[in-house]
């Protein structure tokens, strides 16, 4: 974790910033937005949530458009 800049640093060197509670992006535009769970051994495990594909925004795992105005502008 890189405290200073609020970034969380995955094992693959790319750097993560939280949008919005429990929601993560990898960059400043971002494709992918991750769901960020704690373990109980610390640390915290990204799973993918939602993809932008053509401009909207589906849910990973029922392929349904992300309800309307609840993920943050990025």
């Amino acid at each position: 974790m890189d405290w200073e800049h609020s970034l969380l640093i995955g094992t693959d060197g790319r750097a993560y910033r939280e949008i919005e509670t429990n929601i993560w992006a990898a960059s400043a535009t971002p494709d992918v937005l991750y769901l960020g769970t704690g373990r109980h051994g610390g640390g915290i495990v990204l799973r993918p949530l939602y993809v932008q594909i053509c401009g909207t925004w589906l849910n990973v795992s029922t392929g349904r458009t992300a309800p309307f105005n609840t993920l943050p502008s990025v």
